[in-house]
């Protein structure tokens, strides 16, 4: 398995699409465990935050992001991140959203895996780990 730079358009599927639950609203450590992956060529796994458009900026900064790939750290300043709209997005009180998403991408991905990200944000620590398996 190879930790590539990509965005979730590019992506075969992402495991946030049907697989994991990504919507984390509260601070705290949870592990949280998914349905099976179907074996792809690129499977996107950056996570993120989302806020209004005009607010989107203000929210990320005053964020501080880690992440480990099955147990390994990944130097998140290398991937970079991208946005996308989220309509309607019930999380967000239905209303329309910006999600500012980490460009990462497994290839090559089979057999067990683990996604954890720890973000320090003003109101606490969000630390979750996502563990999945790719068929």
């Amino acid at each position: 398995m190879v930790v590539v730079q990509g965005l979730f358009r590019d992506a075969d599927t992402s495991i946030y699409e049907r697989f994991c639950d990504p919507v984390v609203l509260s601070p705290g450590r949870r592990v949280r465990t998914c349905a099976t992956v179907p074996s792809v060529r690129r499977l996107f796994v950056g996570h993120g935050t989302f806020a209004p458009k005009k607010t989107i900026d203000v929210a990320w900064n005053k964020e501080s992001w880690a992440m480990w790939i099955d147990g390994r750290r990944v130097s998140l300043s290398r991937f970079g991140h991208s946005d996308r709209w989220l309509y309607d997005y019930p999380p967000a009180g239905g209303r329309d959203v910006v999600l500012r998403e980490w460009s990462i991408v497994l290839t090559g991905a089979e057999g067990r895996h683990s996604i954890r990200y720890r973000t320090r944000l003003p109101q606490g620590v969000f630390d979750t780990t996502w563990r999945f398996v790719v068929r």
